[in-house]
């Protein structure tokens, strides 16, 4: 919508993301994705005060409720995606499965720090996800020991 306005009042942009919100991460999440971040639109600074102008009306309240209403939504899922890795990772670096739980909850748990930059209201998950990360080093680390004293 907002390219279709610029472009109707010839005013050139360049857009940031836009090709990547369906390409990384868990894929779109309420219109942003949480992996690239939002789509930005340029314009240049001679254009800059007639593209706000022209973008302005569309920023009243009646419209900001819906958006609103999106990134409370978008900020909700990724708030449980952070809760969900976090508690997979400290249960698979528990669980270590001879090393594959340990790489598992490595990954999760770096993927959940990785989230909550995005939202970060949510800091109670990463208490689990720091730990799964620990052990899962750990894990990894004893194998590697108990390897070396099987194979001279």
């Amino acid at each position: 919508m907002v390219e279709g306005l610029l472009a109707d009042a010839g005013i050139q942009f360049v857009t940031r993301n836009a090709q990547l919100q369906n390409l990384i991460g868990h894929g779109q999440v309420g219109g942003l994705n949480p992996v690239v971040g939002p789509i930005e639109i340029l314009v240049a600074a001679e254009d800059a005060s007639c593209a706000r102008e022209l973008l302005e009306p569309r920023c009243d309240p009646a419209w900001a409720g819906p958006a609103r209403d999106v990134v409370e939504a978008a900020e909700d899922e990724i708030s449980r995606r952070v809760r969900r890795l976090s508690m997979a990772s400290l249960m698979l670096s528990l669980l270590w499965l001879a090393g594959i739980g340990s790489v598992l909850g490595i990954s999760f748990g770096l993927r959940a720090l990785k989230l909550s930059r995005v939202n970060p209201g949510e800091r109670s998950p990463l208490k689990l996800a720091f730990p799964g990360i620990v052990l899962g080093v750990l894990g990894l680390l004893a194998m590697l020991v108990s390897l070396r004293q099987v194979v001279p």
